[in-house]
C-alpha cells in the first residue's frame, strides 16, 4: 500500500471518516489546472469531483486503502455489523441529492455502499446534481411548466459546440463557435479510382495523382470463406461493370454474371482485415513498381486471398444480372449503403453498408441499368436506349412514375448535378439530355459527329462530362466532351490517342476527368484529361468497363455535400420515466443548402442507436409529443446539414430541448 497524506472530516449521522488518498504520491508537481487526475478511470483523483485516490492505478481502491480507518466494500467485519457509508468528498455528503448510505456485514466481509447518492454532472431537472449547493448550474436550462425541463447548447449558453470524431464528420466550428459544414480541402482526400475490367473479373485501384495502378482485386469471392456469402460462378464469368466509391475510399462492385448468380462484393480502400492473423495485412500492390499489376505474380495479385476484399453477397435471383449501383448517404452513425438494381428483375436492393444483408427492395417500372442518388436522396434510374428514368422515393419506400424525356429516345449513363438534375448519356444518338424534377422539363444537348454518349459526370465547375464510344457510322472513338450543364454551350472535345471506344467517365477530387477505354475487350486504358486539357493514359485490365462514380466525387458532392452533428442530452433521474416534449435550434439555411434534425430516445446511452428515429425536422421548434413516444433517459439529436451550392453551408447556432419528469402529459 502506498503513503498517504490522511486528512479527517466529521461528518454529521456518519462514522467519522478518515479521508485517505489527497496528495498520494504527487511527486511533488502538483496539478493546478483544476482538472480532474483520474489515473485509473474510477472516479477519483486530484481535483474529481469523487474526491481524491488512495490508489490510482487501481479502480478498485479509491476513496480508502486502509480498513481499519475507513472499512470499504471487502473489509473484514463480524456478525450483523453496520456501517454508514458515503464514498465521496464528505462535505458533498447532504448537499443537494447527496445522502450517504448504509454497508452491512455479510459472511464477515463488508459489502458495497447501499442506498448511497454520490455527486454527478449538472443536468436541468431542478435539483442539485453535483451537491455543490446549486441547482441546475454551469449549464443553460430553460423553464416551460410544471415538471418540464429544458437545455440549451451553443455560443452563449456556457455550452459550446464541440466537433471530434465522436459526433459527427464533415464539420467545423466558425470563428464564433457556430457549426458549418468542413470545407472541402478539409475532407478525406481520396485520391483512387476504380475500374472494373470485365472480361477478366478484376476490379483496378488507380491512383489519380500517378495514373499507376496500385491494386487489382476479384470482383467476387468464389472459394469457401466466412466473407464469402455469395454463390458466384468461378472462371471469369462474374463481368462486373459498375463500381461506386464511398466516403472512405471503399469500393461495391455489382457483378452482372449473365445467366449466372449476380453478386455485390465490397473491397476496403485502407481499413482491411489480418484475416490470417500473421501481423500484416496481406492484399495486392505494385510490387515492383511499374505502375501495372501483374496477375501471374502471387506478390502482386492475390486473388481470394486478398485480406481487403471485404464480402461477397448474392443479389436478386439466377440471372438477375445487378447493373445499377449507387451508394445513399448513410448516417453519422453508419456508412454509406449501396442501392443495386437487378435489370431482369426490374427490382433494386438496399444493401446494408457493414455486410451487405438486404435492408429492403424495391420495384421499379423499368429494367434499371444505371442509378445516381441526388441530395433528397432519391434514387433515379434509367433503362438502356429507351429515353426514360424513374426513381425511388427512399422516405415513402416505393417508386415513382414512369418518365419520358421529351424529344430524347436514348439513354445510357445516368448522373447527377449539382442543382439535383438528372443526366443520361444518348447511346442511340450523339447527345445526352437532362430532366429538372423541379420543373419537369427535359433539356437536349446534341454532340453531332462525336459519337454516341455513354457514361456521364458532372464536375464541381458546372459541366457536364459525356464518354462517346461510336460514331452513328459503327467508327469507333475514344473521346470524351464537355459542356456548361444550364445551357450545353461551350462544347469541347478531348480526344484519348491511347484508347477507343471510351464507356466511362468520372471527375477525380483535383477536378481532372478521367475516361474509361473498352478498347474492344483488349487491354483496357484509364485516360485523364487535366485542368488544362492534357491527355494522358494508362493500362488497367481487360475488357474495362466502367460508367458509374468510380471515384466518389458524386457522392460527396452531389449526393452528401454534408456533414451531421449529434448532441446527447440527459432527462430525469433513473427513477423518473423522462418524456421528450420539444426539440428546437437556432441556425440560419440559405438558398441551396439545408439543415434536417433527426432524435433517438433510449435510457442508457448505448442503447441509442438501436431505438426509433424520429424525423426529419425542418421547421424549429418540433413538437415531439405529436411525433410519437419518444421516451427515455437520454436524447439523441442529430443535425444534417447539406449544400447544393459551392462555398455556401448552413449555420447552427444553437440547440435546444425540453423534457418533462415523472410521466406523460
Amino acid at each position: 500500500m502506498k503513503a498517504a497524506i490522511v486528512r479527517k472530516w466529521v461528518v454529521p449521522g456518519v462514522l467519522a471518516l478518515l479521508w485517505v488518498g489527497a496528495g498520494c504520491d504527487c511527486g511533488g508537481t502538483g496539478n493546478n489546472t483544476g482538472e480532474c487526475l483520474d489515473g485509473d478511470g474510477d472516479g477519483y483523483g486530484e481535483n474529481c469531483r469523487l474526491g481524491p485516490d488512495c490508489d490510482d492505478s487501481d479502480p478498485g481502491l479509491n476513496f480508502s486503502c486502509d480498513c481499519a480507518v475507513v472499512p470499504h466494500a471487502g473489509c473484514e467485519c463480524t456478525g450483523d455489523e453496520t456501517q454508514s457509508c458515503f464514498e465521496a468528498d464528505p462535505d458533498l455528503n447532504g448537499k443537494g441529492l447527496c445522502h450517504s448510505g448504509i454497508r452491512r456485514c455479510y459472511n464477515e466481509k463488508f459489502g458495497v455502499c447501499e442506498g448511497q447518492v454520490l455527486p454527478v454532472d449538472e443536468v436541468c431537472d431542478g435539483f442539485d446534481n453535483d451537491c455543490d449547493g446549486k441547482t441546475d448550474d454551469g449549464i443553460h436550462c430553460t423553464d416551460c411548466g410544471p415538471r418540464c425541463y429544458g437545455q440549451e447548447i451553443g455560443p452563449g449558453t456556457g455550452t459550446g459546440f464541440v466537433v471530434d470524431d465522436q459526433n459527427g464528420r464533415g464539420l467545423d466550428l466558425d470563428p464564433d463557435g457556430n457549426v458549418v459544414l468542413e470545407p472541402g480541402q478539409h475532407q478525406t482526400e481520396l485520391t483512387f479510382l476504380w475500374v472494373a475490367n470485365s472480361d477478366e473479373g478484376t476490379v483496378s485501384k488507380v491512383n489519380t495523382k500517378t495514373g499507376k495502378e496500385e491494386g487489382r482485386y476479384v470482383s467476387a469471392l468464389t472459394s469457401p470463406d466466412p466473407r464469402n456469402r455469395g454463390s458466384a460462378p468461378a472462371g471469369g464469368a462474374n463481368a462486373p461493370s459498375r463500381t461506386a466509391v464511398d466516403f472512405n475510399g471503399d469500393v461495391w462492385v455489382a457483378n452482372r454474371a449473365f445467366n449466372y448468380q449476380g453478386t455485390v462484393t465490397k473491397i476496403a480502400h485502407e481499413n482491411c482485415n489480418d484475416i490470417n492473423q500473421n501481423g500484416r495485412i496481406d492484399t495486392s500492390h505494385d510490387a515492383n513498381d511499374n505502375g501495372v499489376i501483374d496477375l501471374g505474380d502471387p506478390a502482386e495479385f492475390l486473388g481470394d486471398a486478398d485480406e481487403c476484399i471485404l464480402f461477397t453477397v448474392n443479389v436478386g435471383g439466377q440471372n438477375g444480372v445487378p447493373r445499377a449501383l449507387a451508394l445513399d448517404a448513410g448516417t453519422a452513425d453508419e456508412g454509406a449503403n449501396a442501392w443495386v438494381g437487378c435489370y431482369n428483375e426490374r427490382r433494386f436492393y438496399h444493401l446494408a453498408y457493414d455486410d451487405g444483408r438486404v435492408l429492403e427492395t424495391v420495384d421499379v417500372p423499368l429494367h434499371p441499368y444505371g442509378a445516381a442518388i441526388d441530395s433528397l436522396g432519391r434514387v433515379w434510374t434509367t433503362q438502356q436506349n429507351a429515353g426514360v428514368i424513374s426513381y425511388i422515393d427512399t422516405a415513402a419506400h416505393s417508386a415513382g412514375p414512369l418518365i419520358q424525356l421529351e424529344g430524347f429516345a436514348g439513354s445510357y449513363g445516368i448522373a447527377i448535378d449539382a442543382k439535383n438534375r438528372v443526366w443520361v448519356g444518348g447511346y442511340q444518338q450523339e447527345g445526352a439530355a437532362s430532366y429538372d424534377p423541379a420543373t419537369g422539363q427535359t433539356m437536349v444537348v446534341m454532340t453531332p459527329g462525336l459519337g454516341v454518349g455513354r457514361g456521364i459526370a458532372a464536375d464541381g465547375d458546372g459541366n457536364i462530362w459525356l464518354a462517346h464510344s461510336w460514331t452513328t457510322s459503327s467508327e469507333y472513338v475514344g473521346r470524351v466532351t464537355r459542356f456548361r450543364a444550364d445551357d450545353g454551350s461551350n462544347l469541347q472535345t478531348f480526344d484519348f490517342p491511347n484508347g477507343f471506344e471510351t464507356i466511362g467517365v468520372g471527375i477525380d477530387f483535383d477536378g481532372c476527368a478521367w475516361g474509361v477505354n473498352r478498347n474492344d475487350g483488349g487491354t483496357g486504358t484509364a485516360c485523364r484529361v487535366d485542368t488544362q486539357g492534357g491527355v494522358d493514359c494508362y493500362p488497367v485490365g481487360l475488357g474495362t468497363y466502367t460508367y458509374s462514380d468510380f471515384t466518389g466525387f458524386a457522392l460527396r458532392n452531389f449526393t452528401a455535400p454534408r456533414g451531421t452533428y449529434r448532441q446527447v442530452f440527459e432527462g430525469c433521474m433513473p427513477s423518473v420515466s423522462t418524456q421528450w416534449k420539444q426539440v428546437s435550434w437556432e441556425a440560419t439555411v440559405p438558398a441551396g443548402t439545408s439543415l434536417k434534425v433527426y432524435v433517438r430516445a433510449a435510457d442508457t446511452r448505448e442503447a441509442i442507436p438501436g431505438s426509433q428515429r424520429f424525423g426529419p425536422f425542418t421547421v424549429s421548434p418540433a413538437d415531439l409529443l405529436l411525433a410519437g413516444q419518444v421516451m427515455g433517459r437520454f436524447l439523441q439529436v442529430e443535425v444534417e446539414m447539406a449544400s447544393d451550392v459551392e462555398g455556401v453551408t448552413p449555420i447552427l447556432k444553437k440547440i435546444g430541448v425540453q423534457w418533462i419528469c415523472g410521466g406523460d402529459t
